[in-house]
């Protein structure tokens, strides 16, 4: 419906000697059936986001650049199940399934200080273990170089006989 102009409703109240009840009730009913154009303003109010921080560092997975605290950024373990266990490579602790920690197949074993795969070292705004970052901001990258010892496919972390002697790692 196109309004060519809007309408506000004033009531203004005259002494009866100006117009009887009876005008001012026509008047109104009147004014109430032509088309009025009304302006509906609403609050939006997110609704409570059940927000998911894996490894419990305090920051929230959607900011958390390394859910799950093995030094390794989510955008390079990525967001596939490599092994088939039903966990994504960015929350999985042992991303292939070896029975070794992914923190110590990406040579940083020494940060888990209590042997359960995740670093026991401070983390920053981003999530990431802060001695293995450039910084701590969301495009920070590791100072480290991921190993694959056997030089072929995968990354330790995701190679299940890294060293390539024919028995798999565990």
């Amino acid at each position: 419906m196109k309004l060519s102009k809007a309408k506000i409703l004033i009531l203004t109240f005259y002494p009866m000697s100006c117009y009887s009840l009876f005008e001012k009730v026509k008047r109104l009913i009147r004014y109430l059936l032509t088309p009025v154009l009304f302006v509906l303003t609403f609050s939006f109010v997110p609704a409570q986001v059940h927000a998911q921080d894996t490894d419990g560092d305090g920051i929230y997975d959607m900011f958390d650049i390394d859910d799950d605290n093995d030094g390794i950024p989510d955008s390079v373990e990525g967001n596939f199940d490599f092994d088939g266990d039903g966990i994504i490579n960015s929350k999985d602790l042992d991303a292939d399934n070896d029975g070794i920690y992914d923190i110590v197949e990406a040579g940083n074993g020494a940060n888990d200080t209590d042997n359960d795969g995740m670093t026991n070292n401070s983390v920053g705004f981003n999530g990431l273990d802060n001695n293995l970052e450039t910084n701590d901001s969301s495009a920070a990258s590791i100072n480290y170089t991921i190993p694959n010892t056997d030089g072929t496919g995968n990354d330790n972390y995701l190679d299940i006989d890294s060293d390539d002697d024919g028995i798999v790692d565990n």
